[in-house]
């Protein structure tokens, strides 16, 4: 309101120049362009608490480990050939058995379960492989290998930022 009262003063002795309609065709303007600035640095600050509420509210948060968390844990942990390699039997069926078999001495692969494209893969190193593996896809399938004893093999599978995940265990 203020800003209305100096403008009308700084207009008062144009307006006996111009006319009154003059005046207020450059009143117009002048409030216009004024309210053009504002409007413009409004609606810049508008979208900017949109994008930083969306950031927010995007990343739900989450206290439990997510698969790519779940790799980064695992990454240097391994487990001997002798000891995967082979048959496993699922605990709660005979029936239902997977293999992993050793492919070209670079990986090895579970025969039995395909989530993804292809097979789970495991890398080998020197007499081992890696317990994470991962299956063909977007996002990837994942998997971590823990050998709770010679005889006893759990498998938990996962998705790539995902906080959900499948345990299967399986005997010799």
């Amino acid at each position: 309101m203020k800003s209305l009262n100096a403008l009308m003063q700084w207009l008062k002795p144009i307006e006996s120049k111009m006319g009154l309609f003059s005046a207020v065709l450059l009143i117009r303007a002048k409030l216009q362009a004024a309210e053009t600035k504002q409007s413009r640095c409004m609606k810049s600050i508008f979208k900017l608490v949109i994008i930083l509420c969306l950031m927010v509210i995007g990343e739900p948060v989450s206290a439990q480990l997510k698969g790519h968390e779940r790799k980064a844990i695992n990454k240097d942990l391994k487990i001997a050939l002798n000891d995967i390699l082979g048959d496993w039997y699922a605990t709660d069926s005979t029936a239902y058995k997977i293999s992993f078999i050793n492919i070209n001495n670079f990986y090895v692969d579970i025969k039995g379960i395909k989530h993804g494209v292809g097979n789970y893969s495991f890398r080998v190193i020197d007499d081992s492989i890696a317990v994470n593996g991962s299956a063909a896809n977007w996002p990837p399938y994942d998997c971590t290998l823990r050998l709770l004893n010679k005889k006893h093999l759990e498998i938990e599978f996962y998705q790539f930022l995902s906080t959900e995940t499948t345990k299967l265990m399986y005997r010799r």
